[in-house]
Parts: C-alpha cells; structure tokens; sequence
C-alpha cells in the first residue's frame, strides 16, 4: 500500500520522478498526503504529549546514537530527569518507533523520523535546541573516535544552526569535499554573506571558501557566481584594508579562475600580482609554484 501510494504520487506530481519526490518528503513541501503519512499520524497523536516530544526531538540525527547520547538529548532539550529519558527511550523502542541499530546504538524509525521533523519545524526553538544540543554530542564523540557518517551530519548541523567559522576553516579541507555535504555548508555562508552578520575578515574568508568549493565541484559550471564573489572579496579587502596574506590568497585563485576559462593574459595578470604580493619564504613559493603549474594545465 505504501509503495503503490508513494508510485502514485509520484506520477501525479513529479512526472514519474521518484529522487524529486523522495525530496519533497524528506522536506515536507509534497502536495499529497500519502497513506502512510495518514497511518503514521494516527500513530503520532496516539502517544503521550511526552513521547511526542521525544520522537521530535530525535527526529534530527541522521545518525544512530548511543544509549548515553540520547539521554543527554532528551534530558537537555525536554528538561527530563534521566530516569525518565530511559523510561522513554524504553516505550519508543517497545512501540517500535525507535530501533536499535548495531546492538548498542537507536535511532528513530526511519518512517517516523519525516513526521517528526514536521512537527518540530512548527517549534522553531525547540528545533533549534534539539539540534545545538546534538551538534555538541556529536563534536565530543569525534573528539573520541572518527566516524565518517557523523562528520557529515556535523557540518550539516552547523550550517542549519548558522555556526560558520568552524565550516569556514573545513572548506580550505580537501576530505571536507569528499563527504558530500560541501552544498549544504555552501548554502549558509551564502546565506550568512547576504544577511550582513559577518566581519571582514569573516566575509573573505566565506568567500574563499566558495570559490575553493567551486574550483573542486566544477567552477566552469557556475562562472558568473564566481566572478561575483571575486568581485565581492576584492572589495572587502580594499574597502577594509585586509592583509598581503588575503590579497595574495586571493590573487592566486584569480589565476586559476583565468586559467580555466581560458583567458592567458588575465592568468599572467594575476601571476604578476600574486608574485608581488606573497611573502618571500620558501613554503609560500612552493604554494605559488604548485598553483602555477596547475593553472597552465587547466
């Protein structure tokens, strides 16, 4: 029934095309209720405001957490006593809302986890504190071990909660681009740059990092975004007299960005200028000279 519903829809409202459907779910913005969404509704308002809340708030990891995690979860984000988070990790686990993953970790079941986010997004705050509370689990268990799933859903917390500077400084990071999130993290610093909230040395810096994500995931592709955060950066360091170490950064991206649209003279334009700008230490020299061999390579 489920799978007939969701074909349905599918056809009726995305041509056919199941990626934009499952999107639209994971989203909430589908035009149709789908059976399962009736079902799962039903079960929702069945349960104890408490459990409600709970299934909210767990709704947001995209990832299994440990028995210790989702009771700091639940005790931080709903004010619990921890003998009552358990007793509330038991009844989602019995109703089989929650399931345990690997023997020692739960996660919300993934039919639940959609209706939960929707009913959170009407909690502005409370989404919010779910999910600043689950970014501070997460950095201390990286901290403990490296897990590949949750540093994904790590960067993809700081963007939703607008953290910038840790992701800032994860974008100069070549494993950054290779975890998939690099469109998210994108996202807010173009948000953060057009709300105003960041200081100059903030702004390059997001800059910079847009750039570098457009270099790494096709810069051809997105050639007039790209001129404009040029334009965008080199302001800000001439508006707000940044340092050589910003003008110099930003030179040598310039002679990529040349470089791969072809135009020589502006390639060598910029060489010049970077040349002129760098410091004269051997480890910036090695820099320029890897960035000028790739330039005449683009």
């Amino acid at each position: 029934m489920f799978v007939q519903s969701a074909a349905r829809l599918a056809a009726a409202e995305h041509s056919g095309g199941i990626d934009e459907f499952v999107q639209s779910l994971e989203r909430g913005i589908h035009g149709a209720v789908t059976a399962q969404e009736m079902i799962l509704k039903h079960v929702f308002d069945s349960l104890a405001p408490q459990l409600q809340q709970a299934v909210c708030a767990l709704s947001f990891s995209d990832v299994p957490l440990y028995r210790a995690e989702i009771l700091k979860l639940l005790t931080e984000c709903l004010a619990m006593e921890e003998a009552t988070a358990a007793s509330t990790l038991r009844q989602l686990k019995t109703r089989g809302l929650a399931q345990s993953v690997g023997g020692d970790r739960v996660r919300i079941h993934d039919a639940v986890r959609t209706l939960g986010k929707t009913r959170s997004n009407e909690m502005p705050e409370r989404r919010a504190q779910a999910q600043k509370v689950l970014a501070e689990i997460i950095l201390q268990s990286l901290q403990e071990r490296r897990d590949f799933a949750r540093i994904v859903f790590w960067a993809k917390l700081l963007s939703a909660l607008n953290h910038l500077e840790p992701l800032i400084e994860l974008m100069g990071e070549e494993i950054f681009h290779e975890m998939g999130v690099i469109p998210e993290v994108s996202s807010a610093l173009e948000q953060a740059l057009a709300s105003g909230v960041l200081n100059p040395v903030q702004q390059f810096w997001a800059y910079d990092g847009l750039i570098f994500a457009a270099f790494k995931h096709g810069v051809r592709e997105q050639t007039d975004k790209v001129a404009e955060w040029f334009s965008a950066s080199e302001r800000v360091i001439e508006q707000f007299g940044l340092s050589p170490t910003h003008r110099h950064r930003l030179w040598m991206k310039r002679m990529r960005f040349a470089a791969a649209r072809g135009d020589k003279d502006s390639m060598m334009s910029a060489l010049e200028q970077v040349s002129r700008d760098m410091p004269d230490r051997k480890d910036y020299r090695r820099v320029l000279a890897y960035n000028t061999a790739a330039a005449f390579f683009l």
